[in-house]
């Protein structure tokens, strides 16, 4: 028997192991969906399925726990990007979209948790500077709201 899962992950098809490496990207079900033509309620089944499978407790620890195996293995057999993502929209990992994705571009938080980080300490200061403004106009600004209110029924 191999150690950490490895035997689950042996199981899983091609096709399972590409969308888990494509949620490991950072694509939601509908993106991975389009991409592979299928319907993105048969990509969420594959993904609870795969996560049954592998004991995971979400979506994003099965595409870890496979990221893990295949770099034990020293095999890399994916792009790093989707062929012909330029077409499809797909040229980056979408964390969101419409107005929300706009706020994103906006104020360009750093992600929370599950990717390395490999920034400088330059780049760290400036997002954490970053976080303790959008912190504090976010105090300013309840305290400003909760001030009129106060005015208004005084």
């Amino acid at each position: 028997m191999s150690e950490g899962g490895s035997e689950p992950i042996g199981s899983l098809t091609e096709r399972q192991k590409e969308i888990l490496r494509l949620v490991g990207e950072g694509y939601t079900s509908k993106e991975i969906a389009r991409h592979l033509g299928l319907s993105f309620r048969t990509v969420d089944t594959h993904i609870l399925r795969m996560a049954k499978l592998l004991n995971a407790p979400s979506r994003a620890e099965a595409a870890r726990m496979l990221t893990d195996h295949e770099s034990k293995q020293k095999i890399r057999t994916y792009p790093a990007r989707l062929p012909n993502a330029e077409k499809s929209g797909l040229s980056e990992p979408v964390t969101s979209q419409g107005w929300r994705g706009a706020l994103h571009r906006l104020f360009a938080l750093p992600p929370l948790g599950g990717r390395p980080n490999d920034l400088s300490w330059d780049q760290k200061s400036i997002h954490i500077l970053r976080v303790a403004t959008m912190s504090l106009a976010a105090v300013a600004g309840l305290a400003l709201g909760i001030a009129g209110v106060m005015r208004v029924f005084s």
